[in-house]
């Protein structure tokens, strides 16, 4: 399946619009609320959706305290959320991967899974 087909696929199943094509490997999706995600297939097989969950500050003193309590967050949510948080550069991301073989509905699942953790992790942002 290529990753034009799973962007279609999941915009049929969760009326998600606004795609935009950033290079041959990745689509991004414009949605409401702020809330962004990119599909970036490397090999064609794997699917990574990720997205930025907030920035950090740029007081190192403030950064760490942020990333200590997305941190502290991210161990107890990870038992139940397939999700994974991480830091890179100046923000901190969510991400989640699917693999094609698993088909359409998985595919479907996972993006909508994704976008509830999302909004969960972008609210969790505005709180801290």
């Amino acid at each position: 399946m290529i990753l034009q087909e799973v962007a279609d696929s999941i915009c049929k199943a969760t009326g998600w619009k606004n795609q935009i094509k950033k290079d041959s490997h990745t689509i991004l999706f414009e949605l409401e609320n702020g809330l962004n995600v990119n599909i970036y297939s490397p090999d064609g097989r794997t699917l990574i959706l990720h997205s930025i969950i907030a920035k950090l500050p740029f007081d190192e003193y403030e950064a760490k305290k942020l990333m200590d309590k997305f941190a502290n967050h991210a161990v107890s949510a990870c038992k139940a959320k397939e999700t994974i948080v991480s830091f890179h550069a100046d923000q901190i991301m969510l991400h989640h991967d699917i693999t094609h073989k698993n088909g359409d509905f998985e595919i479907n699942k996972g993006a909508k899974d994704f976008l509830n953790d999302l909004a969960w992790w972008k609210q969790k942002a505005i709180s801290f």
